[in-house]
């Protein structure tokens, strides 16, 4: 039933998107067959519904020819070149003994034929024959049994490139049925099956589809994939396995990942929602592979050595696992990946990404932890320099995004945002919960200043950046407090403010949103009191090593100065001697 709402949901928008178009006397105007109604999608294509009134208890029957002069006006309209129909979707019709007539849709111009709770039992070997241009089809059909031989004409087999069998009750048996016309199909590039009860997956299953671009198996029960079964998908660039039943990687997936096709061409591999508890050894080599996604198992730790072979992974999905534990390599084995996904885990720390490369990481989602209790010293540090031979412009990163929402962190060190390699950690953004920041010394933020508030601090170089966002996300208990005026509460966000403003850090959420200005805080800190109170505590190793290298390079240069000037005073005091000294000798000569 949830899967039928959500188709029923899509038709839904796409019809919203029908109704938003351009008007046309021809919207909303019956067309087709019986109980199929036009809508205009621009000024020459159109979407068609067909289905039954929500009161008909899908007893309208389909297709029933329609007889009045308008609609026999547009069906020849549409029959022409000069419409073309976008989507045809045809849902809960008691279709005349189960079947499709022959050459029902023939002479029309369809791109997307989709056909769903009709209690189609069997396609016939006529049935789709004569449309023209059809690219996708999508069958959800839980009664379908049966594809006669000959169901797909020689205009359909060149056309169509998209195939959806979705909610098809799909078993082996029935798909091997299917399978000597679906074989036909050798233009297919997009294969969808999931919804189904797949229970392995032949050899031959997709031999046939030598294009194959786009394969989604997910929620079937698959518990394996044979060795054989990608040998001939040398195009395969995303494979979805989500919600089966895979357990062991070495064992149900690997061997069928060893071919050197996959090595080059695949991109995306999903597996989500399976029952995978451990990565007992590294993934397979999948050089363009850029998109991993292992959210929704049980995975409990992570080494980083599992990825030393997807060199150039992207965006690694770990969510919604129980990982309590992520080994120190993890950055080494991830020098290039820009998105990092661990949110709803077990983590106590922040993941080490010390070799993580500084360009490439943008994102790093760590909120919903149930354990995240601190932030250790140089947390979020990262390298600065490639060490793969590329000048990495194309990677450039304008700083780090850090979601630490919905934990309740109860101690910051007082380097938890420092770095040993920069003047700053180059954080873009960082979000909290305002359960968290209550622990954390304001004099941190110094840390997450902009480059140039930093140089301009300490009278070093300076260097353009933009400013960094704090983020201060509300919970249970400042939302009751900030109900109630609390005055701590308050006057905590009060200091807040003065720090972002005295270190040029755009503050926004809660604390931002509410007037302090007026309000009276006694014992409030005072932004100064970072310097005055408590030295260098807060003050970042590398900060204090460009300070004592400036402070060394000034006193060279005011050694350099005294020496100068003492050479000059030093000529001086020699040329006048040496003029004493000549001046008798001159005079002598002279008279």
């Amino acid at each position: 039933m949830i899967e039928q709402r959500s188709l029923l949901l899509f038709i839904g928008c796409l019809l919203t998107a029908a109704a938003a178009a351009p008007s046309s006397s021809f919207d909303g105007t019956q067309c087709l067959y019986e109980n199929c109604y036009c809508y205009l999608y621009s000024n020459n294509l159109t979407n068609i519904r067909c289905s039954a009134p929500s009161t008909a208890n899908s007893t309208l029957e389909f297709p029933i020819e329609l007889t009045n002069p308008t609609a026999l006006f547009l069906n020849q309209k549409l029959k022409s070149n000069e419409f073309r129909i976008q989507i045809l979707i045809i849902g809960s019709l008691r279709l005349i003994d189960n079947k499709l007539p022959d050459h029902t849709f023939r002479g029309y111009s369809i791109r997307t034929l989709y056909l769903f709770d009709n209690q189609l039992s069997e396609i016939t070997s006529r049935a789709l024959h004569g449309i023209r241009g059809l690219e996708i089809l999508q069958l959800s059909e839980p009664s379908l049994d049966k594809i006669e031989s000959d169901s797909f004409d020689d205009g359909l087999v060149a056309s169509l490139v998209e195939l959806k069998l979705i909610q098809t009750n799909l078993t082996n048996q029935k798909y091997e049925s299917f399978l000597p016309e679906l074989a036909k199909l050798a233009n297919i590039k997009s294969l969808s099956l999931n919804y189904n009860e797949l229970n392995y997956v032949s050899d031959n299953y997709f031999e046939a589809f030598r294009l194959l671009e786009m394969l989604d198996l997910s929620k079937n029960g698959l518990k394996f994939l044979g060795q054989n079964v990608f040998k001939y998908n040398i195009n395969l660039r995303t494979l979805i396995l989500d919600d089966n039943g895979i357990r062991n990687l070495q064992v149900d997936l690997y061997p069928a990942l060893f071919w050197p096709h996959l090595n080059m061409n695949l991109r995306k591999l999903t597996l989500r929602m399976n029952r995978i508890e451990r990565i007992d050894a590294e993934f397979v080599k999948l050089d363009a592979l850029n998109h991993l996604d292992l959210s929704a198992n049980n995975l409990r730790e992570i080494n980083g050595s599992y990825f030393k072979f997807l060199n150039n992974l992207d965006t690694l999905y770990l969510s919604n696992n129980r990982i309590e534990f992520v080994d120190a390599d993890f950055g080494l084995y991830l020098s290039r990946v820009s998105y990092v996904y661990l949110h709803s885990n077990h983590l106590r720390r922040v993941p080490p990404m010390r070799f993580v490369n500084e360009r490439r990481l943008k994102f790093i989602d760590l909120s919903n932890q149930m354990e995240l209790s601190k932030l250790d010293d140089y947390a979020f540090q990262r390298k600065l320099d490639s060490d793969d031979g590329d000048d990495g412009d194309e990677y450039e990163s304008d700083g780090l995004i850090v979601n630490l929402a919905n934990n309740h962190i109860k101690e910051f060190t007082s380097k938890s945002f420092c770095t040993n390699e920069s003047l700053n950690v180059n954080i873009k953004e960082i979000t909290f919960n305002y359960k968290s920041i209550r622990n954390m010394n304001k004099c941190l933020l110094r840390q997450l200043a902009s480059r140039q508030r930093v140089a301009n601090m300490n009278s070093l170089m300076t260097s353009s950046f933009n400013r960094i966002v704090l983020r201060i996300n509300a919970d249970e208990q400042f939302s009751g407090a900030a109900s109630n005026n609390s005055y701590s509460d308050v006057c905590s966000c009060s200091e807040f403010n003065q720090m972002a403003l005295k270190y040029n850090i755009q503050l926004t959420g809660v604390c931002a949103e509410r007037s302090l200005t007026l309000l009276d805080c006694a014992n409030q800190l005072r932004p100064d009191d970072c310097f005055d109170k408590f030295g260098n505590e807060f003050i970042c190793p590398y900060e204090i090593k460009l300070r004592q290298r400036f402070e060394k390079d000034e006193k060279t240069r005011q050694v350099g100065k005294i020496v100068l000037i003492a050479g000059l005073i030093t000529g001086g005091v020699l040329l006048l001697l040496a003029f004493a000294v000549m001046a008798p000798f001159v005079a002598r000569r002279t008279k």
